[in-house]
């Protein structure tokens, strides 16, 4: 299968594996989680260090069950200024 047809759902792994991931090609889905303040501060961190190309990112939403806190906006997670 071509990599870019194989998305990595609901990714909450660690900044190494997006890596490796990205690397290969693979789209990567990103849910609520990243909007969470303890549990999503990893993936926070690695969107601001642009390790994740957005022509690789899939947004999900998984409603209700991976929502973000409230106090998250896309300029917080990192990929609103992003061109």
């Amino acid at each position: 299968m071509e990599p870019s047809k194989a998305c990595i759902h609901c990714f909450t792994g660690r900044p190494e594996q997006l890596k490796e991931y990205v690397n290969r090609g693979y789209m990567i889905g990103l849910t609520g989680f990243a909007g969470m303040q303890r549990r999503g501060c990893h993936i926070r961190e690695a969107l601001q260090q642009d390790l994740l190309p957005l022509d690789q990112l899939v947004i999900e939403t998984d409603s209700p069950y991976m929502m973000p806190d409230n106090v998250y906006l896309p300029s917080d997670v990192g990929i609103q200024v992003r061109k």
